[in-house]
């Protein structure tokens, strides 16, 4: 059953599940396929921490998209070049 004082409890996996997976037929059969299911998940992974990184990086002001520059270029018309 469910218990509310853990929050995580209903994401448990059965043992019981996890058991009857841990077979060697089911070994032999994912052989042909383990490098695309190993590859999908890097991939991914790879994908959603990619995305909260970029999110941390935009949240920090890193990047600007065009229309930012657009408006930055615009904003500095007329305004003698500043060396660097």
């Amino acid at each position: 059953m469910f218990d509310p004082s853990q929050a995580l409890a209903g994401l448990r996996i059965p043992s019981d599940l996890l058991i009857a997976m841990d077979n060697r037929a089911l070994h032999f059969a994912m052989q042909p396929y383990h490098f695309i299911i190993r590859a999908t998940h890097v991939l991914s992974v790879g994908a959603f921490f990619g995305g909260i990184v970029l999110l941390d990086l935009r949240l920090m002001g890193v990047g600007f998209d065009e229309r930012e520059m657009l408006m930055e270029a615009d904003a500095r018309v007329g305004q003698p070049r500043r060396e660097v």
